[in-house]
């Protein structure tokens, strides 16, 4: 996922009052790359989309009647890890709430009554990813370089061994297998 792309990003609104879905959909409106989100009110709806649609980013109620938003950031760490949670809420208030919140695992939260920096929130929670998967990916490229070295490696010194080995023997396995775990134990000696 790119935070610049012109695809439009998959987001999964979770909120049960019709009139905040509106709010929060006209405050993302002109955010770049562009949004299409899909409104949900229930349990059953939000894990069924998840499922099937999984989406880029994931904004929440904290209060809905049929259950939490906590379990909604469960659900939603169990299925999706890496898709990042945002609460956008009117019933977390005060610094220490949000902190708790953040610990729980969401990537941030919005107050309802501060909508106008959902946007910059937005952003944020995408930068932050795409520099993750980027390390993540410089460190896959790093483990895969060394691993390639390893096999290069131990290519070579079959090959140098390979004068040792009897090829019309019944025992050229056993023989090669010999061979490379002493090559092995020396390995691990220095």
């Amino acid at each position: 996922m790119q935070v610049m792309s012109t695809k439009p990003l998959e987001l999964l609104l979770l909120e049960d009052n019709e009139a905040d879905a509106k709010l929060i959909q006209r405050a993302i409106k002109h955010f770049k790359p562009p949004i299409n989100v899909t409104v949900v009110d229930d349990r059953a709806n939000y894990v069924c989309q998840i499922a099937e649609n999984k989406p880029d980013i994931i904004l929440s109620d904290n209060n809905l009647p049929s259950f939490t938003g906590d379990e909604a950031l469960l659900i939603a760490k169990h299925m999706a890890c890496e898709v990042p949670f945002i609460f956008v809420t009117g019933t977390i208030k005060g610094e220490t709430n949000a902190a708790q919140t953040i610990l729980k695992g969401a990537a941030g939260f919005v107050s309802k009554d501060e909508l106008e920096k959902l946007n910059d929130l937005l952003f944020d929670v995408l930068f932050r990813q795409k520099q993750v998967y980027s390390m993540e990916y410089s460190i896959f490229a790093l483990n895969l370089e060394f691993c390639l070295k390893n096999v290069e490696l131990l290519l070579d010194t079959v090959q140098r061994y390979k004068g040792l080995i009897d090829t019309e023997s019944k025992t050229d396995l056993q023989t090669c297998s010999t061979i490379l775990k002493s090559l092995v134990m020396k390995q691990r000696g220095r």
